[in-house]
């Protein structure tokens, strides 16, 4: 498998993020980009991987996890591997069962109550933010309150990856 390109600088080229910043937990030893956008969809980055994207109800849309990626549709979880041919580069599918289903958002939400404990306990640093950390903390604040009342599921679809 062709290893996915380092994304060199998300807080910069991330512009599609209206909040975005990046946190050092002691959790943690990656840095995790928090991304917010007007809609509020949001995404984060433990790291280069895992990866998680959200729609605004606090639902996974699309992840990236071990390499590999993964997206919603109509509820269920769909791996998506990439098959080189001498022509194209095509997406094959695999639906994963309820129990991979089940092991992968365990896998997320283990990563995210990290963030959280550290962030509820003050133990974080925003590294770096735009806009300024004030409003940045408000917004991933919300973001975070609402993740802990909600039971991570998967979202209904994706439209593209």
């Amino acid at each position: 498998m062709k290893k996915r390109p380092i994304k060199e600088d998300l807080l910069r080229d991330a512009s599609n993020y209206c909040f975005r910043c990046e946190i050092r937990i002691p959790s943690i030893a990656s840095l995790i980009f928090v991304g917010i956008t007007q809609k509020r969809r949001f995404s984060l980055y433990f790291g280069q991987d895992p990866v998680y994207h959200f729609d605004k109800q606090c639902r996974i849309r699309r992840g990236f996890v071990r390499g590999k990626i993964f997206k919603s549709e109509s509820g269920k979880l769909v791996q998506l591997t990439r098959k080189r041919t001498d022509t194209a580069v095509l997406l094959q599918r695999k639906l994963l069962s309820l129990e991979s289903t089940t092991a992968w958002l365990n896998h997320a939400e283990q990563a995210i109550a990290l963030l959280q404990q550290d962030w509820r306990l003050n133990r974080f640093e925003i590294v770096r933010s735009v806009p300024s950390n004030h409003a940045v903390c408000k917004s991933v604040q919300e973001i975070l309150t609402e993740l802990d009342s909600t039971q991570l599921i998967i979202a209904p679809s994706v439209r593209s990856v």
